[in-house]
């Protein structure tokens, strides 16, 4: 439960740093005087589903990139907390019948009964009350996986430290599939959501990306030297994805930021919310927490 209460936790944090978009305007062009149509904001969609019948959703607003100075909108809260949807309906159907998700803070709502049927269709509806927007989009439950082997390798010199990640990843199943890994480093002190979003400063995130193009007889065993920085805690996930989420994932990882998706740019990552932006994924993550201090 230790690691499942952990992931919890770090799945929020995850998606508030996509809410809060911290690197969001780091790489901004400047202004360009052009004509262009006034922009339509649509809702953006994130969405994480937890161990057991937990499943996180993420609603905000997309917004034109010609609206301000990019300089003080990363530092304008206001305008940032104009971005969270707080009152909408979020609705997820399965098998069946409809669960309304419980709004949380921060745009954030949380379904504590979304049974996972591995293969099923899952249907997912907002409606914000205040703009009246409104989106839909469909995806599939993946069944989780685990890691074969997984160990952290910790080199401690008078100069630096290096993390490196041993793992391995068995797949003998007859289908291609498609898998990502995280990798989070993170405080102790600053892994509880409720102590503010100062906290999310200090929480560096990678993904390693790997499909069955990189297997070996049905295995694939690597050494990742990590980028994160100096941390207390090294919580790992790998979550079997769906194909298309995986292309989503490609192009995520060489945009370096959401600009695209929230700022209504003419060059959109992909995605399979209807009338909106984002991405509805019910992928599953398995995952372990290392102390690197005892490492």
């Amino acid at each position: 439960m230790k690691t499942i209460s952990f992931l919890i936790k770090k799945l929020y944090f995850v998606l508030l740093w996509l809410l809060l978009g911290l690197g969001l305007f780091s790489c901004e062009p400047d202004p360009i005087e052009i004509d262009l149509p006034a922009h339509q904001p649509k809702l953006v969609i994130a969405t994480q589903v937890a161990p057991e019948k937990y499943m996180l959703v993420q609603v905000s607003k997309s917004f034109s990139s010609l609206a301000s100075n990019s300089d003080s909108l990363a530092t304008d809260t206001t305008f940032m907390k104009s971005l969270v949807v707080e009152h909408a309906l979020v609705q997820v159907t399965f098998n069946g019948r409809t669960e309304t998700l419980q709004h949380l803070r921060n745009g954030l709502y949380m379904g504590a009964n979304i049974v996972q049927y591995y293969g099923l269709t899952y249907t997912l509806f907002v409606r914000d009350s205040v703009s009246e927007l409104e989106c839909t989009a469909v995806t599939e439950m993946q069944a989780p996986t685990t890691f074969e082997k997984l160990e952290p390798e910790v080199i401690r010199t008078a100069k630096d430290t290096t993390v490196n990640l041993h793992f391995t990843i068995a797949d003998q199943r007859p289908e291609k599939n498609f898998y990502l890994i995280s990798l989070t480093g993170a405080s102790r002190k600053n892994v509880i959501p409720w102590k503010g979003t100062r906290s999310v400063k200090s929480i560096q995130e990678q993904i390693i990306l790997v499909n069955d193009d990189a297997m070996q007889q049905g295995r694939y065993s690597a050494k990742e030297k990590l980028t994160l920085g100096t941390s207390d805690s090294l919580v790992v996930t790998l979550t079997n994805i769906s194909e298309p989420y995986y292309r989503y994932l490609e192009l995520y990882r060489k945009s370096g930021n959401l600009m695209n998706q929230l700022t209504g740019e003419p060059i959109n990552l992909p995605t399979n919310i209807q009338n909106g932006y984002g991405y509805f994924s019910a992928h599953n993550p398995t995952g372990e927490v290392f102390n690197l201090r005892e490492w």
